[in-house]
C-alpha cells in the first residue's frame, strides 16, 4: 500500500505560473491526495493501482484545469519536493 499522494508537473506552455521578475511563464507544480470522507487523513491505495490513477490523473486534472493533457506530466513526490517550497 502506498499513500495517495499524486503529483504532475505542468509545463510552461500552460501559462498558469509566471517568474515574478520578468513575467514569462514558467513550470507549476501540483499535488493533489486522496482524503477520507472527512478531509483529514490520506488514504493509501494498493501499489498495483497507484500508476494507473496517477496516470489517469493527467486527464482528469487537465479536464478540471481546462489544459491540453500533453503540458501535464506525472512525477514522483520526490521531484514535486524539489521545486516546491511550501507545501
Amino acid at each position: 500500500m502506498i499513500l495517495a499522494k499524486f503529483c504532475y508537473g505542468v509545463s510552461a506552455e500552460a501559462k498558469i505560473a509566471h517568474n515574478t521578475e520578468n513575467g514569462k511563464p514558467v513550470e507549476a507544480y501540483v499535488k493533489f491526495n486522496i482524503v477520507d470522507e472527512k478531509e483529514e487523513n490520506i488514504l493509501f491505495v494498493p501499489c498495483s493501482l497507484y500508476c494507473k490513477i496517477h496516470m489517469e490523473g493527467v486527464i482528469s486534472l487537465a479536464k478540471k484545469l481546462h489544459l491540453n493533457p500533453k503540458w501535464l506530466e506525472p512525477i514522483t513526490i520526490g521531484e514535486y519536493s524539489e521545486n516546491v517550497e511550501d507545501d
